[in-house]
């Protein structure tokens, strides 16, 4: 066995991060990876691009943005701010002590969030049944999201509501952690 670290933390040190060519941003890079189907990044692209423009077009009069320099800034930071709407703070795992399962609280992390976030942002936008093209309802679950009413921003409630009514469970989370830092 090899000393020091494991060849799956030296891999993950050499990864590089994904960047979007024409907004040069690693969200839009991580969304055009989330609704890729079958490897067809190209199509893929072309969804994301067209859908961050209308939503962009159609951005709700109350939603404030940062300064930016052009348009194709401004439909990056569209997708941040729809993201940072979805991220959730908190999930419940489900954990079993002493013969019964409890769902129990955890604090997300900031990639874990991320990653849901783009997930959730996805699937509902699959899950509409417009009947139309799937630019047209990413762009749709965007814009629904800023106004406040979309699926995936249900979705994250849900799981807010989930994790407040499971609060009395969160011991099990710390628990688990104290007999993991305990020498045997």
């Amino acid at each position: 066995m090899s000393r020091g670290k494991s060849a799956a933390l030296k891999n993950s040190a050499r990864r590089q991060k994904m960047v979007d060519s024409r907004y040069n941003s690693e969200s839009v890079a991580k969304l055009i990876r989330a609704l890729m189907k079958d490897g067809k990044s190209s199509i893929a692209r072309s969804i994301v691009y067209d859908a961050m423009t209308m939503a962009t077009e159609k951005l709700p009069k109350h939603v404030e943005l940062a300064e930016h320099d052009g348009v194709r800034q401004k439909e990056a930071m569209v997708l941040e701010k729809v993201l940072e709407i979805i991220t959730p703070r908190v999930e419940v795992k489900s954990r079993r002590v002493g013969g019964a399962n409890y769902q129990v609280p955890m604090m997300v992390n900031r990639d874990r969030g991320r990653t849901l976030a783009l997930r959730w942002l996805v699937q509902s936008a699959r899950d509409r049944k417009e009947g139309a093209p799937m630019n047209i309802k990413l762009s749709k679950e965007m814009v629904d999201t800023l106004e406040g009413k979309s699926s995936a921003l249900m979705k994250k409630e849900t799981q807010d509501k989930m994790a407040n009514a499971n609060r009395a469970n969160a011991n099990l989370a710390r628990r688990d952690q104290v007999k993991k830092d305990k020498p045997e």
